[in-house]
C-alpha cells in the first residue's frame, strides 16, 4: 500500500507538477533508535515505489554528527552542505559568467558554499 502510494505521489509530480523528479530517501536517523529502526525498510519501499517515475534517487549520507540534539533534525553545517549538492545538481554545465548570471548565483552569494568530507548525496541505483 505504502509503495502504490509513493508511486501515486511521483506520477502526480511528473506529470501535473514537474518535468523531472530527483527523490531524497529518508537519512539513517543514527541518533534517533525509533527512526533508525526501520531505515532500510522505509528506503526500499520508497526506492519501489519511485523507482520507475524519478530521473535519480538519492540516499542521504548522514553520520550522528549531522544532527542536532534531538537526533531527528539536521544542523546548519550539515543543511547548507545538503543544499549546496542539492543546488550542485541542477546548477548549469557552463560556466556562470556564460550563463549572463554570475552577478546573482556567485558563491559569494551563498552562504553554504563549504561541504562536508564526504557527500551528502549518494546516488541509489538497484
Amino acid at each position: 500500500m505504502y509503495r502504490e502510494r509513493v508511486a501515486t505521489l511521483v506520477d502526480t509530480l511528473r506529470l501535473q507538477r514537474c518535468k523531472t523528479v530527483i527523490w531524497l530517501l529518508q537519512p539513517a536517523y543514527e541518533k534517533n533508535k525509533f527512526l533508525r529502526q526501520y531505515h532500510e525498510m522505509i528506503n526500499a519501499a520508497q526506492f519501489a515505489g519511485s523507482n520507475s517515475g524519478v530521473a535519480a534517487a538519492f540516499e542521504l549520507a548522514t553520520s550522528e554528527n549531522d544532527y542536532s540534539a534531538d537526533g531527528v533534525h539536521f544542523n546548519k553545517p550539515y543543511c547548507f552542505a545538503l543544499a549546496r549538492a542539492v543546488i550542485d545538481l541542477f546548477a548549469p554545465t557552463k560556466p556562470l559568467a556564460a550563463a549572463g548570471c554570475a552577478s546573482c548565483h556567485s558563491t559569494a552569494n551563498f552562504l553554504f558554499a563549504a561541504t562536508p568530507q564526504s557527500p551528502p548525496l549518494v546516488l541509489r541505483r538497484e
